[in-house]
């Protein structure tokens, strides 16, 4: 009889995390122009947290992101950061 083993010698993980950033004063829509502005930093963000932006939609008042990140990123600090 072979002997088995239990342990995993590699492991792929995805961590994605979704985020919802709304205006503060509701008094204003995004217009183009800081709609690509705040995709440039979201981007740069995620970048330097080692995460990818993957989604990001924009509503009148609000912005949608999708976020891939690493295992070893807290969210807590990622959400924080962004």
């Amino acid at each position: 009889m072979e002997a088995t083993s239990n342990r995993a010698d590699t492991a792929l993980l995805s961590c994605i995390c979704i985020g919802v950033f709304v205006e503060k004063y509701h008094r204003c829509e995004f217009d183009i122009r800081a709609i690509d502005v705040l995709r440039g930093i979201f981007a740069d963000v995620c970048s330097d947290a080692h995460a990818m932006l993957m989604e990001m939609d924009v509503e009148d008042d609000h912005v949608h992101l999708l976020v891939e990140y690493p295992p070893k990123v807290l969210v807590a600090s990622l959400v924080n950061s962004l």
